[in-house]
């Protein structure tokens, strides 16, 4: 990593260089330019969060970067709104967490433009590494088991309105769930998640040793897929309506554990390059997470309601970025890397 410096008045950043190379460089930039009629808020970045491969997306998927952006990384995020648009939500001083899209300025930089609608209050009491830590992870399991498999499951049981939600847990009771990966950041979300909607039946895959500690997140059941065990289990299983991958691997062997007709996904690769000729789905897909500021609030209140923290594996400085990307892209953290912004 190199470091490059410039006008006294400019901000520290992150730059990627090169889409080709994952070599970060610190360096000074002007502040991003905030247009008081326009539909982003200007926000202080107190912490980041590195996602896997992030560094790579551009070079493998180069149609959804626009050309000559300017590559500050960090997707995910926590802060201060400074400035935020006449008439929108949001006020200066508002505590927020964020996740934004790779194609647009990151968080790594001590200012940054997040689109209104991507940008969520931040629950109260929520430490800054906790809160940077929260979006990618969150979203992504909200979004797979209710609305990536939509008449699987009813989002309307995790309603305030009591009545509201006891109808659509008692849909969901009679539903079930299996999870991939139940012990890492997606996977805990989603067996939580999955939990407070009154999901009658949740399996959580994952190492045997983590075994009560996914059984702690909600699961009734917790698989192990060492010696495999998931292959042996699922062969004799009562069959699921959904199945959540967050792992990415091993999933020809779980793959007799769901139901005909049932939903196959995952965050991680394509289930259909593993499915079976013989097995009829309503749905198998890799899906990607989308931004949205509507669903992080829900989940807002979700964390305030039963004290939901993410999984956080460590915290860096800002000046050791590159070892944090170097770090969540080597697939050996117990949760989310965080990177405290100055």
């Amino acid at each position: 990593m190199t470091t490059t410096t410039a006008g006294s008045t400019d901000i520290k950043a992150v730059l990627q260089e090169d889409p080709n190379s994952n070599k970060l460089t610190l360096t000074r930039l002007p502040p991003p330019l905030f247009d008081p009629a326009g539909t982003s808020a200007l926000v202080r970045v107190y912490a980041a969060s590195p996602c896997k491969s992030e560094l790579s997306w551009e070079a493998n998927f180069p149609s959804l970067f626009p050309a000559g952006r300017l590559r500050v990384p960090g997707t995910e995020g926590a802060g201060t709104v400074e400035q935020a648009p006449d008439g929108s939500s949001f006020n200066a001083g508002d505590e927020v967490f964020f996740r934004i899209h790779a194609s647009i300025p990151g968080a790594l930089r001590e200012v940054t433009l997040v689109p209104l609608s991507m940008l969520a209050q931040k629950p109260a009491g929520l430490s800054w590494t906790d809160a940077a830590a929260t979006p990618l992870s969150s979203l992504t399991a909200y979004q797979g088991l209710f609305a990536q498999a939509p008449g699987v499951l009813d989002p309307a049981a995790l309603s305030a309105d009591a009545g509201t939600a006891a109808k659509a847990k008692a849909h969901n009771a009679a539903r079930s769930v299996l999870v991939t990966g139940a012990s890492g950041g997606v996977g805990s979300w989603a067996i939580k998640l999955a939990a407070a909607a009154g999901v009658g039946r949740i399996v959580g895959v994952g190492s045997a040793s983590k075994a009560d500690t996914v059984r702690g997140y909600g699961a009734t059941e917790a698989v192990a897929y060492n010696d495999d065990g998931v292959a042996r289990w699922a062969q004799s299983a009562v069959p699921v309506d959904l199945i959540l991958d967050a792992a990415g691997s091993d999933l020809d062997k779980v793959w007799p554990a769901l139901k005909t007709n049932g939903t196959f996904l995952s965050v991680c690769v394509d289930p259909n390059a593993t499915k079976p000729a013989d097995k009829a789905v309503t749905k198998a897909a890799w899906f990607l997470v989308e931004p949205s500021g509507k669903d992080l609030t829900e989940i807002a209140r979700l964390m305030a309601l039963h004290s939901w923290t993410p999984l956080v594996d460590s915290v860096v400085k800002f000046e050791d970025v590159q070892a944090a990307y170097e770090k969540t892209d080597g697939g050996r953290t117990n949760g989310k890397v965080v990177v405290t912004v100055p």
